[in-house]
């Protein structure tokens, strides 16, 4: 926790299209690079699909849906407490893995 108030001092305020009721210490400790991305970056639209496990993600392009950015598992805080999640990521892993060429999820 220590680190994660850390990190949140150097990062710039939210963007201002964030709104509703929150606390920075009840979401993700990574948030606040993506309120630093979206305040300083170039948006780059986004697909997404659910997996076949109907919890991961594939991540394509908006404009070529072939071009698949990343696999996002979910639920990884749970790896080392939940062997269910342990095993579904670990295979998603594999997938990725195997299709790095070109993922055929």
């Amino acid at each position: 926790m220590v680190l994660y108030r850390k990190i949140f001092q150097k990062i710039p305020d939210e963007p201002s299209w964030i709104t509703g009721q929150y606390t920075h210490d009840q979401i993700e400790p990574f948030a606040g690079l993506f309120y630093w991305l979206a305040k300083y970056g170039k948006p780059y639209f986004l697909k997404a699909s659910i997996l076949w496990d109907n919890v991961s993600t594939k991540v394509t392009g908006a404009i070529d849906e072939n071009i698949t950015y990343c696999l996002h598992s979910w639920y990884s805080r749970d790896y080392d407490i939940n062997y269910r999640e342990k095993v579904r990521i670990d295979f998603l892993y594999e997938v990725a893995k195997f299709n790095k060429a070109g993922f055929l999820c």
